[in-house]
């Protein structure tokens, strides 16, 4: 039974991530969708086209951040690295979608992490879009097509490298990569929990069906009834010459069963234990 219910939490647990990674965005845009055109405006002052942009690079990547976001803070030192390295065919829009923060937070925030790519805020031709969590990772390719959405931080280790060499590789299709969305620390801890739950109900059913077993058992009527009742006529007899040698050719030699067929339960071991002061006989008679 413990078996059978882990099995089925694994089924479960891993059909609710396949859904995370399958599900429908809900942010307003889907991939395969063409992304709608949009202009924002960055820290210096300038704007920046979505079009004009996919004019001259193979990919733009457009983060959603928010200046308080750790998560964000976190990714950007990786895509500040691979921005480096392609920039003459990607460029990263990094747009906070915070309402409360101003175009100088921003600017004081790109300034003291040392990032290179344009940053500003979203502005209204973004406001079709809802941000569920920071960071949401919006990547564009060439044509224009929404090629991954992804809701959470790129932590792992080259796993935005990964995506945009996809991407920018020679053999793109033009194939969209599924809806991502990363598991937050409060999601592993409930996925924890819900685990050690499910476990602990399973090893005490599977307590209760060994203790049930074991009562059902107990439960059987004692079957040496009447060899406890000659036993205790014997022993209101080892006053008398010769009680021993009754005593066992009562009950069968070497095979310690009494005339029944019954095997001398603990039951009865204890019985006669407790006349050892009187019967005298062999100790292994009384361990059947």
């Amino acid at each position: 039974m413990k078996k059978l219910f882990s099995v089925l939490l694994a089924v479960l647990m891993l059909a609710a991530l396949c859904g995370i990674a399958s599900a429908e965005t809900g942010i307003g845009i889907e991939p395969g969708e063409t992304m709608p055109d949009f202009t924002a405006t960055l820290t210096d002052g300038t704007t920046v086209t979505l079009s004009e942009l996919l004019k001259e690079k193979d990919l733009v990547v457009l983060n959603l951040f928010a200046s308080f976001c750790k998560p964000c803070e976190k990714e950007f030192p990786e895509m500040e690295k691979i921005y480096q390295a392609n920039r003459d065919r990607m460029e990263i829009v990094a747009l906070s979608a915070y309402s409360e923060d101003t175009m100088e937070v921003i600017a004081d925030y790109k300034e003291s992490h040392a990032l290179s790519f344009p940053m500003g805020l979203t502005g209204e031709d973004l406001s079709f879009l809802e941000i569920s969590g920071y960071p949401t990772t919006i990547m564009i390719d060439h044509n224009g097509k929404v090629g991954l959405v992804k809701v959470g931080a790129f932590v792992g280790e080259g796993e935005f490298e990964e995506k945009v060499n996809y991407f920018l590789s020679a053999d793109y299709s033009g194939e969209s990569l599924s809806f991502e969305k990363a598991v937050s620390f409060t999601q592993y801890i409930i996925y924890a929990l819900v685990f050690v739950t499910v476990n602990t109900l399973a090893l005490a059913i599977g307590r209760w069906g060994m203790l049930r077993k074991a009562g059902k058992r107990l439960a059987q009527p004692d079957p040496v009834p009447e060899c406890m009742e000659r036993i205790r006529a014997l022993l209101g007899r080892l006053d008398r010459p010769g009680c021993r040698s009754q005593l066992d050719s009562i009950l069968c030699p070497g095979l310690f069963r009494c005339t029944h067929g019954c095997p001398l339960r603990p039951a009865a071991a204890q019985l006669c234990h407790r006349h050892s002061g009187r019967l005298q006989t062999r100790k292994s008679l009384w361990s059947g």
